[in-house]
C-alpha cells in the first residue's frame, strides 16, 4: 500500500465492513464558517456623530465666509458716509467670489440641481410667472404703508444713478447675478449640507433664516426674503433642481427693480 493510501482512513461499506478502496488525496474540503458580525453600535453612533459635527463646521465656516465680506462692506460704508455704487460693488464682488471657491470647491454635492427641472405642475408655473406681479404689488403697499407711518423706505436707486452708470448695469448686478450666486449658496450648499443634520422642512426654514440675516434689513427679511427663501427651498426639493428658485429669485428682483424706476420716474 502506498503512503498515500495509508494517511487516508478506510470507509466502511454498507453492512459494516471496511472496504480496502481509500478516498482519493487531494486537498480537504473547506468548511465554511459562520461570519462574525463585528459591528459595534457605539463606533458607528460615533461616527455619525462625528460625520455631522463635521457638516456643522463646515456649514458655519461657509456662512461666517460669507457674512465676512458683508460686514466689512458695510463698515467701510457707514465709515465713508457714502452710498456709492463702488462699495457695493466691492462687497458683491468679495462675495461672490467666497461663493464660487465653495462651489467649487463642494461641486459633487451640488451640481447635479443645475439640471432640468421635473415636470413642473400647472400651478407651480402659474405662480413662477406670476411672481413679478406680485412682488411689485406687495412692495408698492408696502411702500405706502411704510410712509404712511414714517418708516423709512430703502431707495434701490440711491448711490446707483448719481454716479451714472447704465441702466443695463442695474439690472445685471441686481436682476440676474444676486439670483444666480444666493441660490447657488442657500439652496445649492447650504441646503443640501443642513439636510444631513435635520429634516428637509428643518433644513429649508433654517437656510432661508440664514438668507434674510446675510441681507441686514429686519422688515425686508419677514415680508419678502424668508417667504421667497421658503418657496425656493421647497420647490428645489420638489423639482431637484436650482433653475426655478433662480428664476423666482430674479422675477422677483426685476419686480422690484421696475418698481423702483418707475417711482424714480414719477417723482
Amino acid at each position: 500500500m502506498s503512503e498515500s493510501e495509508m494517511s487516508v482512513p478506510p470507509r466502511e461499506r454498507v453492512d459494516g465492513t471496511p472496504t480496502t478502496r481509500p478516498e482519493p488525496a487531494g486537498e480537504p474540503t473547506a468548511i465554511p464558517m459562520p461570519v462574525a458580525h463585528t459591528t459595534d453600535p457605539v463606533m458607528d453612533e460615533r461616527a455619525q456623530i462625528e460625520r455631522e459635527f463635521r457638516d456643522v463646521q463646515r456649514v458655519c465656516f461657509f456662512y461666517v465666509a460669507m457674512l465676512l465680506p458683508v460686514l466689512v462692506g458695510t463698515a467701510w460704508q457707514f465709515h465713508t458716509k457714502s452710498d456709492d455704487f463702488v462699495h457695493e460693488f466691492y462687497t458683491g464682488a468679495a462675495l461672490y467670489g467666497v461663493i464660487v471657491a465653495f462651489a467649487l470647491a463642494w461641486r459633487r454635492e451640488w451640481v447635479d440641481l443645475l439640471r432640468r427641472p421635473d415636470a413642473l405642475s400647472r400651478g407651480l408655473t402659474g405662480f413662477l410667472l406670476a411672481t413679478p406681479v406680485c412682488t411689485v404689488a406687495l412692495a408698492h403697499g408696502l411702500g405706502e404703508w411704510g410712509e404712511a407711518i414714517g418708516l423709512p423706505v430703502a431707495d434701490l436707486l440711491e448711490g446707483f444713478g448719481e454716479g451714472g452708470y447704465p441702466l443695463w448695469l442695474l439690472f445685471v448686478w441686481t436682476g440676474l447675478l444676486p439670483p444666480l450666486f444666493e441660490e447657488i449658496a442657500f439652496r445649492g450648499l447650504l441646503l443640501r449640507k443642513l439636510q444631513r443634520l435635520m429634516k428637509p422642512v428643518h433644513a429649508i426654514w433654517v437656510s432661508s433664516l440664514l438668507f434674510g440675516l446675510i441681507h441686514f434689513s429686519v422688515l425686508s427679511m419677514a415680508v419678502f426674503l424668508v417667504p421667497l427663501a421658503v418657496i425656493a427651498g421647497y420647490i428645489t426639493r420638489r423639482t431637484g433642481s436650482l433653475v426655478p428658485a433662480i428664476w423666482l429669485h430674479a422675477a422677483h428682483n426685476f419686480g422690484v427693480l421696475i418698481l423702483a424706476l418707475s417711482a424714480d420716474r414719477a417723482a
